[in-house]
């Protein structure tokens, strides 16, 4: 599978500072779970222009 053009991290596209820290630290967390009982998929949903992106560049970075 090809990935799309365009469709990598980009470190421009990070949270401001201070803002969704809640749940980047939720994420964190569940990535550093290592539990047999811990979903291995974590799905981040929300409107468009909500942050989703942002939080997702954040993480990769």
């Amino acid at each position: 599978m090809e990935y799309v053009v365009g469709a990598g991290w980009n470190s421009s596209k990070n949270c401001l500072s201070g803002t969704w820290e809640d749940i980047l630290s939720e994420i964190k967390c569940w990535i550093c779970s290592t539990g047999e009982d811990m979903p291995h998929i974590l799905w981040l949903s929300g409107t468009a222009g909500k942050g989703k992106s942002a939080i997702a560049h954040t993480i990769a970075n």
